[in-house]
C-alpha cells in the first residue's frame, strides 16, 4: 500500500511538473514572439522616420 502511494505521489508530481513546464514553455515562446514583434515594429518605425530626413 505504501509503495503504491509513493508511486502515485511521484506520478502526480511528474505530471504537474510536465504541465508546468509546458505552460512555462508556451508562455516563454509567446513572450519571445511578442518581444520580437514589438522590437521589429520599433526598428521599422525608426527606419521610416529616418527616410524623410535623408
Amino acid at each position: 500500500m505504501t509503495g503504491e502511494l509513493v508511486v502515485l505521489a511521484v506520478w502526480q508530481y511528474a505530471l504537474l511538473l510536465l504541465i508546468a513546464f509546458l505552460i512555462g514553455g508556451m508562455g516563454g515562446a509567446l513572450g519571445l514572439y511578442v518581444w520580437q514583434t514589438v522590437t521589429l515594429n520599433r526598428q521599422v518605425d525608426r527606419l521610416l522616420q529616418d527616410l524623410p530626413e535623408q
